[in-house]
């Protein structure tokens, strides 16, 4: 995943909040490319030491601190696999933002464009049928829900080239 550009981070802080505040993840509230994380400390360990052993995962000479980090760690007695928490050690959390975000990165999976399509359509269709809304408003959001279909159209079907939304001309 590539770094959040500064200009986008105030939105990502108030989009977090939102999301917060209803209980959801980020990523289900924007288009900011956010992911959920992966918290799995022994799988995210064993899969930081296979990729350096395979030279799949290379660590660039300007780590110095992740490079002397990584040996100096030691197995926890009491959680078979996983890594001694010393409380308040730097390099525990250095350690653990490194494990973090690899795996994360190397285990996300985008969700399919039917998963995809279905949740886009859950957030319209409750409103669309409110019958309390004026048809003005119902056109729009069935409009809305249109312009959202379209790309996913264009990504199923492979035609890599926008898809016309609206009335054609004849």
């Amino acid at each position: 995943m590539s770094a959040l550009p500064h200009h986008k981070f105030p939105e990502f802080i108030a989009t977090k909040r939102a999301a917060e505040a209803l209980g959801r993840s980020p990523a289900t509230l924007n288009n900011l490319g956010a992911i959920d994380g992966n918290n799995d400390r022994v799988g995210g360990r064993q899969l930081m030491y296979q990729m350096l052993a395979r030279g799949q995962w290379l660590i660039a000479d300007t780590c110095p601190q992740l490079i002397g980090t990584i040996p100096s760690r030691v197995d926890d007695p009491k959680k078979p696999r996983d890594l001694l928490k010393a409380g308040g050690d730097p390099l525990d959390d250095l350690m653990d933002s490194a494990r973090y975000g690899l795996y994360s990165f190397i285990t996300a999976t985008e969700k399919l464009v039917e998963v995809r399509r279905a949740e886009m359509a859950g957030q319209f269709a409750g409103r669309h049928q409110d019958p309390e809304l004026p048809d003005s408003e119902r056109a729009a959001i069935a409009t809305s829900a249109m312009i959202w279909h379209a790309p996913l159209t264009a990504e199923e079907y492979g035609t890599g080239r926008s898809i016309r939304v609206g009335r054609s001309r004849r």
